[in-house]
């Protein structure tokens, strides 16, 4: 654990029962710190109260994730499987010098800049996914479905020179 910046990641479905969402499928990931509950999402999305979201099944995992269930990371999202999923990450990302995550396995860990996974998701992901406050109450409205607050860092004109690769921990 290398200072703020390492993420857990928890993938959920909301429930056929559970309203103008049923089924759908969200990546919520977060810093460790920071509580996710489970309840209070659905809520703010507008799932009902009788059938919250709920951590997705093995199968799932299996067929739209296609990786261990220990090795969930944002880098899922590139693919083609992934397309119905929405990605919800920890507004407190954005404040990280570096975000640790297991690039689709469980026993390596990669470090990336919040601006380099910014960039990375708009490239496969643009209308995807969102930063969004995990501690907060109000509403939440999806990228493309309301007048969310976009809270996706503006990110600089892409330069002719190609950055150098964060070094390896």
């Amino acid at each position: 654990y290398i200072g703020k910046g390492q993420a857990k990641n928890l993938f959920f479905k909301v429930p056929s029962s559970g309203g103008p969402l049923k089924n759908r499928l969200f990546l919520v990931c977060a810093l460790v710190e920071t509580a996710v509950d489970n309840k209070a999402l659905s809520s703010r999305l507008g799932i009902k109260a009788s059938s919250p979201l709920r951590f997705a099944t093995e199968d799932v995992f299996d067929s739209v994730l296609r990786i261990p269930e220990g090795a969930v990371n944002p880098f899922v999202m590139a693919q083609a499987s992934c397309s119905e999923v929405m990605l919800l990450l920890d507004a407190q990302f954005l404040q990280c010098e570096r975000l640790l995550f297991h690039p689709m396995q469980n026993d390596y860990t990669s470090a990336l800049t919040p601006d380099q996974l910014t960039l990375f998701l708009e490239t496969v992901a643009p209308s995807r996914y969102a930063y969004v406050d995990l501690g907060s109450s109000g509403p939440l409205a999806l990228p493309g479905e309301g007048a969310a607050k976009d809270v996706r860092p503006k990110l600089p004109a892409p330069s002719a020179k190609p950055e150098t690769a964060p070094a390896e921990l």
